[in-house]
């Protein structure tokens, strides 16, 4: 992100999307988000950050209301109370336009 800012470039905004089909959070998607969570501090407003749950259609949805609550509470909870939105893409067209207008601050 450092060597975008310096050429002059911007970013609009940022998705990160985590699959709501795992289990757990291993050891490399975590140092990902802490890494993610640092770096995008100083260059972007939280708000210009979404974070997304993915594979909706691929696990029972009661228990991906559970991950996506750990998930919330665990992992994502610093970045959504400093403004990040917290959605789902749930494998349509229609859901994929939700993203896009969060990512975009349009959301009505």
């Amino acid at each position: 992100m450092a060597k975008t800012y310096n050429r002059k470039n911007t970013i609009a905004g940022i998705l990160y999307m985590q699959p709501i089909s795992a289990s757990r959070m291993t050891e490399t998607p975590l140092t990902h988000l802490k890494l993610f969570q640092q770096s995008c501090g100083s260059y972007l407003s939280p708000r210009r950050i979404v974070l997304a749950t993915t594979m909706w259609k691929q696990v029972n949805q009661a228990k991906a209301k559970a991950r996506e609550d750990q998930i919330r509470k665990e992992y994502w909870k610093t970045m959504s109370e400093m403004g990040s939105p917290v959605v789902r893409f749930e494998d349509s067209g229609e859901s994929a336009w939700r993203v896009v207008a969060e990512l975009l601050g349009d959301t009505g």
